[in-house]
């Protein structure tokens, strides 16, 4: 009898274990703390690790009367278990399209309160300067963007024409060359979507639109995955909610977090997408609610979304959620 007892364990302790390997996104879970606050509050920045170190730059703020808003040129990094100032960028910035890789942030696009931009700017090093790379083809802002194999894409958003649909990519090891056009997205046009680059393919969620009868907005709830290597996009299973404002990142090839969902409210809400069937699941609350806030991977498993806009009352949040997988 206890041969058979042992045996029936044996066994379900393989099934559990296969479950979790076939099914490894449901089976990470997260511990979520609150770290070190911005020195102010900022919303439509740009975030990454440049130096080894959290790098916040742009953005924009209001006063504390609500009525003047602020576009933020300056920028800072944590270090020394405290924000310290970085190098100021040319001119301020909010709203732009942002990646890293291991040479430094890029910026593509935004906006300044005046125009939506063509700028693109690279910085490798804290003490140093914005390096200028090719411009955009036209001014872009609320997009989103990601980097792959050495090129930056950078997809959607607002231009001086209107919403667009349309992608567009730099070779970064070449970032003097111009930009290249991609396949458009097979879906309404959209700002605010969440581009992640997950193993080999690039990954669209969500958005926001405006119905061209009525002028009321859209709340966008679609996925689609881009393949470069036949520069295709296919269409996905849905979301489960609607969103627009995401933040995302891969967590490993078949992973992805996507969290600062905004659909008329802002929500605490933290998903886990597994790639392979769409299968979404929620895993956790950020320590507010906030949208339009990066999310910056820090260690493989490890992430802090920061800042960004809590509410539409022109509030900005200083606070910060890490989210630490096990």
């Amino acid at each position: 009898m206890k041969k058979f007892f042992f045996l029936f364990v044996l066994v379900s302790l393989i099934f559990i274990t296969s479950g979790c390997l076939n099914k490894a996104c449901l089976c990470l879970t997260p511990r979520i703390n609150e770290a070190p606050s911005l020195p102010r509050g900022r919303g439509g920045h740009a975030a990454g690790i440049v130096d080894g170190k959290v790098f916040v730059v742009g953005g924009s703020d209001w006063s504390s009367d609500h009525t003047k808003k602020f576009w933020l040129g300056d920028s800072i990094y944590f270090s020394g278990n405290r924000w310290q100032n970085g190098p100021t960028l040319p001119h301020p910035l909010a709203y732009t399209m942002f990646a890293q890789d291991n040479t430094g942030i890029y910026l593509a696009g935004g906006t300044d309160g005046i125009s939506n931009l063509k700028s693109v700017y690279h910085l490798a090093d804290l003490h140093g300067s914005w390096k200028s790379c090719a411009q955009l083809p036209m001014g872009m802002a609320s997009g989103s963007a990601a980097l792959f194999n050495g090129k930056l894409y950078a997809a959607c958003g607002w231009t001086d024409h209107g919403i667009t649909n349309e992608m567009w990519s730099l070779n970064v090891k070449h970032p003097d060359t111009k930009w290249n056009k991609c396949a458009p997205l097979p879906g309404p046009k959209r700002a605010f979507p969440a581009l992640v680059a997950c193993n080999d393919r690039l990954y669209l969620f969500g958005g926001t639109c405006t119905d061209p009868n009525s002028g009321s907005q859209i709340i966008l709830q679609d996925a689609f995955r881009y393949d470069p290597s036949n520069n295709a996009w296919t269409r996905l299973k849905d979301l489960p909610c609607k969103g627009y404002g995401w933040a995302g990142s891969s967590i490993n090839k078949n992973c992805i977090i996507l969290v600062g969902k905004a659909d008329g409210q802002i929500h605490k809400d933290i998903y886990l997408i597994d790639v392979r069937d769409m299968h979404t699941k929620k895993i956790g609350e950020t320590v507010i609610q906030t949208t339009t806030a990066p999310l910056v991977r820090l260690a493989p498993k490890e992430f802090w979304l920061i800042g960004g806009e809590p509410d539409s009352n022109k509030n900005r949040t200083s606070q910060i959620t890490s989210i630490k997988f096990k």
